[in-house]
């Protein structure tokens, strides 16, 4: 058996490890030093002053680490085992900015239920006002905005659109982003084309307005479509709708401004 080294370090907590046959040599080798003779003969023996950490296994094989918390008694046992059953992980209490992150950055956590009881559940990657949506394509949860959306009737279905300033108006509930506007009407322009302009406090937001095409029902297959200028619409700003053209006998307007809330 080959002569072993010699432990010449004196700093407190340093380790030295070695293959385990033959522990009694070690404690000739090393006098006076806590030496673990317990492991079995598949593991690693941790020759320490403080026996503040060492690998054992069990006498099935299986492998655990075992440490002690510095300046303390409490002693903690992580097992690289499967996951069965009931079974658990149980990790010091975090405090301040202590963080339990994987190895890996590819890791996954599959079928399990994350318990957040109270704590916060981040992600870097998020931006302010998004949640956590389902992507049923990557099947993965990822952070998006929620989409919201206004719906602005000019009366009902049998009304008759009429041009004028004003024609709607109501305060925005919240701050808003605004990411689209469209028009449908119940009843299509028999000739002229529908135009609608928005303002917010009597200033324009669209630098083209929304129109519908002659015999059509929605601007979403108008051959222009609408422009949005300023697409920050801010808590109580005052929303009017203008109808610049009416159309030969259209009725049944509905205006949708679509965005996200904004934090």
């Amino acid at each position: 058996m080959a002569n072993f080294p010699e432990k010449t370090d004196t700093c407190p907590g340093t380790c030295a490890k070695y293959g385990a046959p033959d522990v009694r040599r070690f404690a000739r080798l090393y006098n006076n030093q806590n030496v673990n003779i317990s492991c079995y003969c598949n593991s690693t023996v941790c020759v320490n002053e403080g026996n503040v950490w060492e690998w054992q296994s069990d006498s099935c094989g299986k492998t655990a680490e075992y440490f002690q918390a510095k300046g303390s008694c409490n002693n903690y046992r992580i097992v690289t085992c499967t996951l069965a059953a009931n079974r658990e992980i149980k990790i010091p209490t975090l405090t301040g900015n202590d963080t339990f992150t994987f190895n890996s950055a590819t890791a996954t956590l599959t079928n399990k239920t994350i318990d957040v009881a109270c704590n916060t559940l981040s992600d870097s990657c998020a931006a302010n006002g998004e949640m956590l949506v389902y992507n049923s394509v990557c099947a993965v949860y990822e952070p998006q905005r929620v989409k919201e959306t206004f719906l602005i009737r000019f009366g009902n279905n049998c009304t008759a659109v009429s041009t004028g300033d004003g024609q709607y108006e109501f305060q925005m509930p919240y701050c808003f982003t605004l990411t689209e506007v469209f028009a449908t009407v119940k009843t299509a322009s028999s000739s002229g084309t529908p135009t609608i302009q928005i303002q917010q406090n009597g200033l324009d937001i669209l630098s083209t307005e929304i129109t519908i095409d002659a015999n059509e029902k929605t601007s979403r297959t108008a051959v222009t479509a609408p422009v949005i200028a300023d697409n920050t619409m801010d808590i109580n700003g005052v929303m009017t709708f203008d109808v610049d053209v009416a159309g030969t006998g259209t009725t049944g307007l509905v205006v949708y401004l679509i965005g996200y809330q904004r934090f």
